[in-house]
């Protein structure tokens, strides 16, 4: 008895183990799917052929393989082919056993010099369907992109735009956004999937809230609208009419970041009706134009008065230069004049003459901006606020600045580095264009400093300034990508003109001084080097009106700005311009 109970209870631990083997393997079978998509302008000639004359394509017949993506990804001998095939009547379907959710490429060999790639997720139970266009010979998801590894970090960006008037069988879905990382450098990240039965579905991963643009196309038709997302979130793309320009996304469960911020202002029926009028608007401007045959224009051409250009009148940019340059010696005034030929202003166009659709587009993106820049002064969420920015709040105005200072104290550092300091950086600078953000003007004097090199010494400006006929006053730090790019070009000009009396003195602003030292000895810094912590102050930064990098001043030997905001190129054509000069003086 004991011995038949032992023999039975042997049986069905066999079977137990044998049933977790089966089901381990059924959960780690994967399936990829193909279809060829024929040219229809071919499709149709080959209707009206008869049927012996035809000719079916080669692709219909492609080979297809799925292999496991290295870090490397690159393709070699030592390639690991996941799953292998040969398409039948224009599809196929692959299958194959992994254990985790792995990244992998399908290829598909079809006559050209190298295969067609498309960059995939594979995982135990998961679909993935591709298509092959003959014309123009490409590589596609269909219906669904699932690019998911970590499924805490998934969002989900779905829609079914059946109600639409148009044929959008096979149009074009993508879903982008573009990121920096620490140093500025840009990245984009696309999602892109073909729509089957006017549906589609991208499944991503976002690690943190980032606003993304959605494009739907075909042919001339096309829309596109934005959504935030984050991980957990779903957002469905619609249309309120049955046009495809009327696209828009919402937030299903309506708690999401994308409720409070976008659906918070595209539910509202006043948005939607000012949108229609616009649209009426843009038809109507365009049919008068094409009665009057004249090309759209969305801008006023300025007829610029030359004659009043070489009167003795003084335009506003011209006073404000003499103001401020009656505080200097004539040491500087040449300098005044020089620009003084070229410093004209144009008349700003009066709000009543412009065109009736450009008066509605205003008012909508009032409708848009209102909400958003409320939430960008208010929101008890820093990540809220930054969101409200990036969507465009306060664009172009200074209060922009005061909240990303704000952001700068309340937001993760790391967010501050990548998402926060350069984009601040940036707005700094169109502000400055736009002569909202006072800057020293060329032909006054430069303020002097002293600050430490990496030794420790003190350095003088103006002991540097004396001693040579131009001193380029540089303000750089390790994070800022552009002044890194910037370098090679400034070494260039540097070890052509340092024995013509040339000078480069940088300001490092780092927030620390090994990143500054560290800084130094990777790009080989030749000129002399100073540096302005920001751990502990910026007093030299404020005096320059520095609001973002890199910036420079170009300076004469009695310290007199010459120029400001210099590329490599540019100043060398400035020094230049300055020995040229000098040989007239010489000759007189």
């Amino acid at each position: 008895m004991n011995h038949n109970q032992t023999a039975m209870r042997a049986s069905l631990l066999a079977i137990l183990v044998a049933g977790i083997y089966c089901s381990n393997a059924f959960a780690g079978t994967f399936t990829v799917k193909g279809t060829f998509i024929p040219d229809a302008v071919q499709t149709t000639r080959d209707q009206e052929l008869p049927e012996d004359e035809t000719q079916p394509s080669q692709m219909a017949e492609a080979t297809v393989k799925v292999f496991l993506r290295e870090k490397s990804n690159t393709m070699g001998p030592t390639e690991t082919v996941l799953a292998t095939g040969n398409m039948s009547n224009g599809s196929i379907t692959l299958s194959g056993e992994v254990n985790d959710t792995i990244p992998a490429t399908i290829s598909v060999e079809v006559g050209l010099e190298v295969p067609l790639t498309l960059d995939t997720v594979i995982a135990p139970g998961r679909e993935v369907s591709f298509a092959l266009f003959e014309w123009p010979t490409v590589l596609a998801f269909l219906g669904t992109v699932n690019s998911v590894q970590d499924s805490s970090q998934q969002f989900r960006i779905f829609g079914d735009l059946s109600s639409v008037h148009s044929d959008l069988e096979h149009a074009t879905v993508t879903v982008h956004f573009v990121e920096r990382d620490r140093l500025g450098e840009i990245a984009s990240t696309t999602w892109h999937v073909l729509m089957q039965d006017d549906q589609f579905e991208v499944l991503g991963e976002v690690s943190e809230p980032r606003i993304v643009n959605v494009l739907v196309y075909k042919g001339v038709h096309f829309s596109q609208t934005q959504a935030v997302i984050e991980p957990g979130v779903e957002i469905e793309i619609s249309t309120k009419t049955e046009s495809l320009k009327d696209l828009y996304a919402f937030s299903p469960s309506g708690t999401s970041r994308h409720a409070i911020l976008i659906d918070s202002w595209q539910q509202n029926p006043e948005y939607w009706a000012a949108k229609r009028w616009y649209a009426d608007a843009v038809e109507r401007h365009q049919k008068e134009l094409i009665s009057r045959k004249e090309p759209a224009a969305e801008t006023t051409e300025l007829q610029i008065d030359t004659e009043a250009l070489s009167s003795n009148e003084e335009t506003v940019d011209q006073k404000i230069e003499e103001k401020d340059s009656t505080e200097d010696t004539d040491e500087c005034a040449e300098y005044v004049a020089r620009l003084a030929q070229v410093n004209f202003q144009t008349p700003a166009a009066v709000a009543e003459d412009l065109p009736e659709h450009v008066k509605m587009f205003r008012e909508l993106n009032r409708l848009r901006l209102d909400p958003l820049e409320n939430l960008a002064l208010n929101s008890e969420e820093p990540i809220v606020s930054l969101l409200a920015l990036e969507l465009g709040a306060y664009w172009g105005e200074p209060k922009r600045q005061d909240i990303y200072n704000r952001l700068a104290s309340t937001l993760d550092s790391d967010i501050v580095k990548r998402r926060v300091t350069h984009d601040s950086n940036d707005h700094a600078r169109f502000l400055n264009q736009q002569e909202k953000i006072s800057s020293l003007n060329v032909g006054t004097k430069a303020p002097d400093f002293a600050l430490s090199n990496l030794e420790g010494k003190k350095v003088e400006l103006y002991d540097i300034v004396q001693n040579n006929q131009n001193v380029l006053v540089e303000f750089w730090a390790s994070w800022c990508g552009p002044c890194i790019k910037s370098l090679p070009g400034l070494k260039d000009v540097y070890a052509k003109q340092r024995l013509d009396g040339f000078e480069i003195v940088s300001v490092s602003l780092d927030h620390t001084h090994t990143d500054w030292s560290e800084a130094t000895k990777e790009y080989a810094i030749p000129w002399i080097n100073l540096g302005e912590m920001q751990e502990s102050s910026s007093e030299v930064a404020k005096l320059y009106h520095v609001s973002y990098i890199p910036k420079n001043y170009l300076l004469d030997g009695n310290g007199c700005i010459v120029n400001k905001d210099l590329s490599s190129t540019q100043l060398a054509q400035a020094l230049e311009e300055t020995e040229d000069n000098a040989d007239t003086k010489d000759d007189d």
